[in-house]
């Protein structure tokens, strides 16, 4: 062969490989831009939703213990009852909140399970559906208990109210 051809097939095979590792990072590329999105657009809100929900459900707490406290102390005073009735309207207040994040999350969850691009990531977020659907259910439950204790400490019956405590 002379020069000119084998530096002609020296060209094409460097060339062939620029243009095989160029095609190569673009797959990658594709698939971190993929990822990236999921991140931005998936996992990122579902996290800020399912930290809501937490965030909701503590200041629901704190709003039971709270009206408890002023179930102890209110017998028949008018101000007691005042504030007593301000921390059962606001544990109702966070709950509603709770219960829409957490619907949030599941739709964001499902929307994820359809889109997903890689299995694995797919079995993640229906494990999280799973997770929320099960918190929903207990967070009703929950609200369920403390709407009974709310009534038991509104007929001054305390120490019902105390025990059924326990059982929240």
């Amino acid at each position: 062969f002379s020069i000119k051809v084998k530096l002609t097939i020296i060209v094409l095979v460097l060339s062939i490989g620029t243009i095989s590792v160029f095609l190569l990072a673009i797959s990658f590329m594709s698939q971190i831009g993929d990822e990236l999105y999921s991140i931005a657009e998936q996992d990122i809100p579902l996290t800020n939703h399912i930290s809501a929900v937490t965030e909701n459900q503590l200041e629901q707490t704190v709003h039971l213990e709270s009206a408890l406290r002023f179930a102890y102390l209110k017998k028949d005073d008018q101000a007691f009852n005042k504030f007593y009735e301000k921390e059962v309207e606001g544990f109702f207040k966070y709950g509603k909140k709770a219960t829409d994040e957490i619907k949030i999350s599941e739709k964001i969850a499902h929307n994820a399970i359809e889109n997903a691009h890689h299995e694995l990531n797919k079995n993640e977020f229906k494990k999280i559906e799973e997770s929320l659907i099960k918190i929903e259910k207990q967070h009703e439950i929950f609200e369920a208990h403390a709407k009974e204790i709310f009534d038991l400490a509104k007929n001054n019956d305390i120490l019902k109210a105390e025990n059924k405590i326990n059982n929240v």
